[in-house]
């Protein structure tokens, strides 16, 4: 067995023929391997609200000043911005750099008043004093006066203006087309961005705890519209399915809520469905703004309602720890948040009066301050934010008050654990695959402990479509048949392992997938990560085994592992019927795991990978000259001797299924091809 480690002649790459069967679990040999163990990923904090106005330095400064202000005391990962920026105070400009001289952190999904189309009328934004702009939205538009698309002379929407996500963020946009548009997903923000519309990322990289998906749902316009079926409600429903597959914690953030107590946007305006399709599939939270107060609900089990209608609902109420702070299980439901505390204000009240939604919610503060009922005890019209720290174990959600005066009276609490007895995660970096033909890549799969996991996961990976040129292996091991492998999770830690993904010369160019199924039988817990692979055509040569003996120019012989580039070979000119000199041009190392012998009445034996690229001159019976595939070659077909200026016949072809062999692939300059024991090689796709 030949070693699979780096070799000066060139990069190793991975050809085996198997044919990979698209599986839920594959089934084969498991060695024993290494596989580092690590600690948890480190937790993180993230603050969120919604509905700022204008952020003006002062004393105190604006309601939206004093909420920037305490977000930067608090210092989080990043800061979620739930729509309603600027409104007409501030351009989008003068908002985003008045936010981000108090806190860089930001990301950003729009609200109504953040998208707008004047239809080139200029807005003066707080009487000019704010800035000013001409707003241009397509796909989204209602009636702003804040914009997201930087256009023409618009002057820079919010996109622009606030800037990509925070580094460390790799945000994903879902390119979805709909009523004739589609959103950019272009990381440079090329308009129409799908960042602040629609997007997703995975917190922290590379080994993510939670996912964090962004919607427009219920903003107007052209292009949003995630009734059931639709493209934005299936992309929706994937992101949250990848995300739970995965075992991640899962946040949905967007603008418009779909239940409240409150009096001025009591109806479901993110409609229904997205809604309820993000309760029934497991999301953990749901934030949002719109309504300028705060309404937090217990974790929402199902709920009825069609529309913008939200009728009933069914709820679990946790367990109280104190009159403050509650503990809610993971997958037993979903808290529904609205913060539209950013600092706009005005009379968003709390329901007095024939209140249905009301006992949907723990805690509850609008601008009637405390109403006498246990929800909004301590309330004073509050601006503030919810700080959430998420770790392995458990969500917590502390609201966070912006008061002037102390002491704050409002508070809120509460955890969601990681469910009993324990759960894990898995994930892969990097979470897509570009691949050449007769090139392998690797990613690292990290399997960690949520709760009080600990123990052996099996990791299973498999191709779709199923196709006999591409493979999957772990930790370098022969893909034939290791094609999983186990692991052990340890309480509180993680654990990865490599898994080297394997295109052959003939693996169509396209779009693949590979999955990774991660599973425990004690307890019994299922997870797994698709990767999206791009196989792109590339150049393959001729591979023959070691040991080969190369002709050279001056028709002295030597192995083929001896060979460099830049070193001359003989060759022959089968359209010219003469020899030709031809250069190396590359030289690479390749391991299979089968191989053919052909052996004819003369000389050594030709041994090739079993890959129909590879192909030999040969006379058929009828006399026929062709270039035929290696593997369609049959006893009595003849094979031409350069050196002799003779066909010989093969007289026997010996295959061998298994093992690990070391193979090298020549690849010349015209004509393209060389002598290999005797025979003529051409290159698989010609010369180079």
């Amino acid at each position: 067995m030949s070693s699979l480690g780096t070799r000066s002649a060139g990069r190793i790459i991975f050809r085996p023929l198997v044919v990979i069967v698209f599986a839920l679990l594959l089934l084969g040999f498991m060695p024993t391997l290494f596989h580092p163990v690590r600690a948890s990923p480190t937790p993180f904090t993230f603050t969120a609200a919604g509905d700022y106005g204008g952020i003006t330095p002062g004393t105190p400064g604006t309601n939206g000043y004093r909420v920037a202000q305490k977000i930067a005391l608090q210092n989080p990962s990043f800061h979620i911005g739930l729509g309603d920026l600027g409104y007409g105070d501030q351009s989008p400009s003068t908002w985003c750099s008045s936010f981000k001289n108090s806190y860089q952190n930001l990301v950003i999904v729009t609200g109504n008043h953040d998208t707008f189309n004047s239809g080139g009328s200029t807005v003066s934004y707080g009487g000019g004093s704010g800035g000013s702009g001409i707003p241009s939205d397509v796909i989204t538009d209602e009636g702003g006066p804040g914009f997201l698309d930087t256009i023409g002379s618009s002057g820079p929407g919010y996109i622009s203006a606030c800037g990509p996500p925070p580094s460390g963020i790799s945000w994903v946009g879902s390119g979805v087309t709909n009523g004739g548009y589609s959103c950019n997903a272009s990381l440079t923000l090329t308009t129409p961005s799908c960042y602040g519309r629609e997007y997703y990322f995975d917190y922290p990289s590379p080994t993510p705890m939670m996912r964090f998906i962004f919607i427009s749902a219920g903003i107007g316009g052209p292009w949003p519209d995630y009734s059931l079926g639709t493209t934005h409600y299936n992309w929706l429903k994937s992101t949250i399915d990848d995300a739970k597959n995965m075992g991640l914690w899962v946040a949905v953030a967007l603008h418009k809520e779909c239940l409240s107590d409150g009096i001025v946007h009591a109806t479901c305006e993110s409609t229904f469905d997205p809604f309820d399709l993000a309760m029934t599939h497991h999301v953990d939270l749901w934030l949002d703004g719109h309504e300028h107060n705060y309404e937090r609900s217990y974790q929402l089990t199902g709920c009825t309602g069609s529309g913008t209608t939200l009728s009933s609902c069914t709820q679990n109420t946790g367990t109280p720890v104190n009159s403050t702070y509650t503990t809610f299980v993971k997958g037993s439901g979903m808290i529904a948040s609205i913060i539209g505390t950013g600092g706009i204000g005005g009379t968003y009240n709390i329901c007095t009066t024939n209140c249905s939604k009301q006992q949907y919610f723990q805690r509850l503060c609008g601008s009637n301050n405390d109403i006498g009922i246990s929800q909004t005890s301590g309330c004073n019209n509050d601006f503030g934010f919810v700080k959430f720290t998420v770790d392995t174990n458990r969500i917590l959600a502390q609201w966070v008050d912006a008061c002037v005066s102390t002491p704050c009276g409002f508070t809120d609490s509460y955890s969601i654990i990681a469910n009993p007895p324990g759960d894990f995660s898995a994930s892969a970096n990097p979470v897509s695959l570009a691949i050449p033909q007769a090139v392998s890549v690797t990613t690292s799969t990290t399997v960690v402990s949520f709760g009080s996991f600990g123990g052996l996961v099996t990791l299973a990976a498999a191709q779709s479509p199923p196709n006999n040129k591409f493979s999957v292996c772990w930790d370098g091991v022969t893909c034939a048949p290791a094609r999983s492998t186990d692991v052990t999770v340890p309480t509180g830690g993680s654990v990865s392992a490599t898994l080297t993904v394997n295109a052959g010369c003939g693996t169509a160019p396209g779009s693949y997938a590979i999955r990774v199924n991660a599973t425990s039988t004690n307890p019994s817990i299922f997870h797994w990560v698709v990767l999206p692979v791009a196989v792109t055509a590339s150049a393959c040569g001729g591979s023959v085994a070691a040991g080969t003996l190369i002709t050279l120019a001056d028709r002295t012989q030597t192995p083929v592992q001896n060979l460099r580039v830049g070193m001359q070979l003989l060759s022959y000119d089968m359209a010219r019927h003469e020899y030709a000199i031809t250069t190396i041009t590359r030289f690479e190392t390749v391991v299979t795991y089968n191989q053919m012998v052909i052996c004819t009445g003369s000389g050594k034996p030709l041994i090739v990978d079993q890959n129909p690229a590879q192909k030999l001159y040969a006379i058929l019976p009828d006399g026929t000259v062709a270039l035929v595939s290696v593997t369609d070659l049959r006893v009595g077909y003849k094979l031409f001797q350069p050196l002799s200026q003779t066909w010989v016949s093969i007289s026997d072809i010996r295959y061998q299924d298994n093992g690990v062999h070391s193979m090298y692939d020549i690849y010349t300059t015209t004509p393209g091809n060389y002598i290999a024991n005797g025979y003529l090689d051409p290159l698989k796709d010609g010369p180079h």
